[in-house]
């Protein structure tokens, strides 16, 4: 954390310069040490205000990576097939007393391990859901416990 006076009219170029190097740093680090997760939070924390506060950090791109995050623990309570060819994967995540719906995009065939286990640690980016407004979860990795 740091505190820093900007005047308002260098903003724009305070923004640029971070994402520049935020985005440089965070690509250097995924290319040398694979996946790099910017927190490790739990299933509660998901809720209307994360998305707003991740929406003011937007837009996202190559340049200002959406942020990556994990949940350890947390059960599999059904999973189902989507899409025009049922290539994804949805499943329904429980962790303590908390759900949340989570998407492994084209993930049918290389998550199948995913869908046979019980309890797994999480990697993923929080997005809204565009018919419900409510938070999903975009699942990038996992790691099976049971």
């Amino acid at each position: 954390a740091a505190g820093l006076k900007v005047e308002e009219k260098n903003i724009s170029q305070l923004r640029e310069t971070l994402n520049r190097h935020y985005g440089h740093e965070i690509k250097s680090l995924r290319g040398m040490q694979g996946l790099v997760v910017d927190a490790q939070i739990s299933l509660s924390d998901i809720n209307s205000r994360m998305l707003s506060w991740l929406e003011k950090l937007e837009p996202f791109g190559e340049k200002n990576p959406s942020p990556l995050f994990a949940a350890l623990n947390v059960s599999l309570v059904k999973s189902w097939t989507w899409g025009k060819r049922n290539q994804h994967l949805k499943l329904l995540t429980r962790q303590d007393c908390d759900f949340q719906e989570a998407v492994v995009i084209s993930g049918v065939v290389t998550a199948e391990e995913l869908t046979q286990s019980s309890l797994v640690d999480l990697a993923f980016e929080i997005y809204r859901n565009n018919y419900g407004n409510y938070p999903y979860l975009k699942i990038h990795d996992w790691r099976i416990k049971k």
